[in-house]
């Protein structure tokens, strides 16, 4: 019911891109440094637990920011599947 119209490829779009940006935005935030690949996708955090639910957030985005990026811009492209077609 989104699709109803223009407008409504619009908002589906314009709301694709947006959370596309603040995925993106998250990733370089998260990612780690050389060296701390393994410490950052596999190590159980530890802390305060203000501390901790960071470090599972941070862990959730590292494994699941791709796959999700990936997802959003593939809803993009189908808001505009007329507009982006490869010949």
């Amino acid at each position: 019911s989104l699709f109803a119209g223009e407008t409504g490829k619009w908002i589906v779009s314009i709301s694709g891109v947006l959370l596309a940006t603040n995925l993106l935005f998250g990733l370089t935030l998260a990612w780690p440094r050389a060296g701390q690949w393994a410490r950052s996708l596999l190590a159980r955090p530890t802390g305060a637990p203000a501390a901790r639910f960071y470090g599972w957030h941070r862990q959730l985005g590292l494994w699941l920011g791709v796959p999700a990026l990936v997802l959003v811009l593939g809803g993009v492209l189908l808001a505009f599947e007329h507009g982006v077609q490869i010949a």
